[in-house]
């Protein structure tokens, strides 16, 4: 009978020739996998602030009294609250054509505007269905939460041009954040990103706090999902503030901070090196 020691080196040997590494190394990628996909997450990243803004022409267009009012007044409420928004971002609100039946549904159509105070270019149209989340409050039902679905075919923001469809909820409570979702298709001079994206938010003047989690996609491409704390962007910048992580599909990982530059040290598992960004100029 063989001895235990025969055993051992017999298991061993096996292990060594089918290749099993008892010490798994981090994935491999060459220089040039991790700059793409960092490009992409940040592309993604940067103009998911840029839809958050857009988002916030109507979330927080409901207030709180319209907890009180039937949902069928409440609209034509928060209609009209979304139009003034609109045109109070915008240098020339003549710029913007409104076709909506006051109910459920508004079309915004923007003819080379230009908002956040002259830092945001707006081109295209974007369509919202209206709709709540209600309950019982007496004889009717109240809001308790207002839902935009947001559909568009070439909502021009910038130089990134926005396909796709989305979801925002403006919940009538103040300890509850703005939140958006859904699959868009961003198109900018430097490259074409698709993604799904998970966002929670608030916008302050002409800057927009985001934390959401993305997964990039697209033909061709490799999955990632990339995911963000805290991202502060004021329109026409560099995010200023937040922290990023990235993961490929093959499990390799890098993470940046944004600090207001127009570059980022991006750190892999065995090395770092500095990404330029392009959201200064979106």
């Amino acid at each position: 009978m063989p001895n235990r020691s025969v055993i051992a080196a017999t298991i061993l040997f096996l292990l060594v020739a089918s290749g099993c590494d008892t010490n798994p190394q981090p994935p491999t990628q060459d220089s040039s996998d991790y700059t793409a996909d960092a490009l992409r997450a940040a592309t993604t990243l940067e103009q998911s602030a840029v839809v958050t803004y857009v988002s916030a022409y109507f979330a927080s267009a409901a207030t709180l009294s319209m907890r009180e009012v039937p949902a069928t007044e409440a609209s034509t409420q928060v209609i009209d609250a979304v139009k003034a928004r609109v045109s109070a971002d915008l240098i020339d609100s003549s710029c913007v054509t409104v076709d909506t039946n006051n109910a459920t549904y508004v079309v915004m159509t923007f003819a080379d505007c230009s908002g956040a105070h002259g830092l945001l270019a707006l081109s295209g149209s974007v369509r919202a269905e209206v709709g709540f989340e209600t309950a019982d409050c007496g004889q009717v039902r109240c809001p308790v939460a207002v839902i935009y679905d947001m559909t568009t075919l070439d909502l021009q923001l910038g130089s990134a041009r926005i396909v796709g469809n989305w979801q925002i909820r403006d919940p009538l409570a103040l300890d509850q954040p703005y939140t958006w979702a859904g699959l868009l298709d961003v198109i900018t001079p430097q490259r074409g990103v698709t993604f799904t994206t998970a966002a929670s938010f608030t916008r302050t003047d002409d800057c927009v706090d985001v934390t959401l989690d993305t997964t990039l996609g697209g033909s061709g491409q490799r999955s990632l999902t990339a995911s963000v704390d805290g991202l502060n962007r004021c329109m026409g910048a560099c995010p200023t503030a937040g922290s990023v992580a990235v993961t490929s599909e093959d499990g390799a990982t890098m993470s940046w901070t944004y600090d207001g530059t127009n570059a980022a040290l991006v750190s892999t598992e065995t090395s770092e090196f500095s990404l330029g960004l392009t959201c200064s100029s979106s």
